[in-house]
């Protein structure tokens, strides 16, 4: 896998040469309001409970399970409903640290362990303490996590499945199951085990940015609603010069343009937003780790990707230097200092089944042009001659009316 992704990283760059001046086209759409851009830095995801270092002893799932006891319990400030964040000061050790409720421990379990029942904080309070610790396997694992959603849960963070996938730290434990033996938990972080990371189930699709483009999304596009798709435990993005795969579901820009809404692209290709994600692009190839399911013959999911250029001029400095590393609530700051109806923005372009190719190494990998010249050069024309951004240009297909 390592050669793989090295691999990938050696494609070529000619898409980074001088390109002519894209053609303005807010005069064919209506913006909305002025979106916002997540930032694959400090504030991308958090773990669920985090233990202080200087413990004089690690945390175990006992302990957590009495912490969150007494984080429900009336008589020490607590919350009954279990809606709030755990309650370190009252509750756990000094240097602990919480972000997730005893709700979003439920929440989550309900997915990554259905087997387990847990229905309500009672009921996981029970679970915790069936738990028992192993040593933790050489392999990577794929957990949960919960990622800064502001004001719009009472907490700030909502629960995602599959949110990362790392290999467990240095004498960190795994808290298992004893009945089914499967990892439930990581000990470091508590965040709920989805299960080993299997990137031979995985396949990839190689979307090219330059400097100038400021916002990238993506959505999951499919005829039915499919929450196992949605879970499956490939999906990834890594971003230009990263080296590890983060989940492409943190979508912090819930105002896009009107082009790039996924509620247009459900209107016009007549299918279901099953989830969408933003995040700020780099300049280089951006690797998105896909299911493998979206490669077979006339798979009906497919993967849109829409682009937004906000005008330098109006973005803060620190903006313009390095996009990539300002926090969630930089970015809102960002934002203020921008007319939304002076960002330019591409046409959505979707990746379906048909557009993936395997490599040498056997991996199903769709590469998406920069724009028409640059498919011929890596030699895709035959491949996906319709594989490539638009820029104030429709694809063949659409029709005038439809601009």
């Amino acid at each position: 896998m390592k050669k793989f992704i090295a691999f990938l990283a050696t494609l070529p760059t000619v898409w980074a040469r001088t390109k002519k001046k894209p053609i303005h086209c807010i005069l064919a759409v209506v913006l909305v309001a002025v979106p916002s851009v997540p930032s694959y830095g400090a504030d991308l995801g958090r773990g669920f409970y985090i233990a202080a270092k200087n413990r004089n002893k690690a945390l175990t799932p006992g302990e957590l399970a009495a912490i969150i006891e007494c984080d429900l319990d009336p008589s020490r400030g607590g919350n009954p409903t279990g809606t709030k964040v755990i309650n370190v000061k009252a509750c756990g050790q000094p240097g602990d640290r919480a972000y997730a409720s005893p709700m979003d421990y439920v929440v989550t379990l309900g997915v990554t362990a259905r087997h387990a029942n847990v229905r309500d904080p009672v009921s996981l309070i029970a679970y915790l303490r069936m738990l028992v610790e192993t040593p933790a396997p050489l392999v990577r694992y794929c957990s949960a996590w919960l990622k800064p959603v502001g004001n719009r849960t009472p907490t700030g963070f909502s629960p995602e499945v599959n949110g990362q996938c790392r290999l467990f730290n240095k004498g960190e434990t795994a808290w298992v199951d004893p009945v089914n033996h499967r990892i439930i938990f990581q000990r470091d972080c508590t965040n709920p085990c989805v299960g080993p990371e299997n990137d031979d189930a995985c396949s990839y699709i190689m979307v090219p940015t330059t400097k100038l483009e400021t916002v990238s999304r993506l959505y999951l596009a499919n005829d039915v609603e499919d929450d196992d798709l949605v879970n499956d435990p490939c999906w990834g993005i890594q971003r230009p010069g990263e080296t590890y795969f983060q989940s492409p579901k943190q979508d912090l820009c819930p105002n896009p343009v009107a082009t790039c809404d996924g509620r247009e692209i459900e209107s016009y290709f007549n299918t279901l937003i099953l989830f969408g994600g933003s995040y700020a692009p780099g300049e280089g190839w951006t690797i998105v780790r896909v299911p493998k399911r979206l490669t077979y013959e006339n798979a009906k999911a497919r993967v849109f990707f829409c682009f937004e250029r906000w005008p330098q001029e109006q973005l803060p400095l620190q903006v313009r230097n390095d996009p990539t590393a300002l926090s969630y609530d930089e970015w809102l700051e960002a934002v203020k200092h921008v007319n939304p109806y002076s960002v330019w923005h591409s046409y959505s372009l979707g990746v379906q089944w048909s557009d993936y190719r395997p490599n040498q190494y056997g991996k199903m990998v769709a590469t998406i042009g920069y724009d028409n010249a640059h498919v011929g050069e890596l030699g895709l024309s035959s491949v996906s001659p319709e594989l490539w951004v638009r820029w104030g240009e429709a694809p063949s297909f659409w029709s005038e009316e439809d601009l």
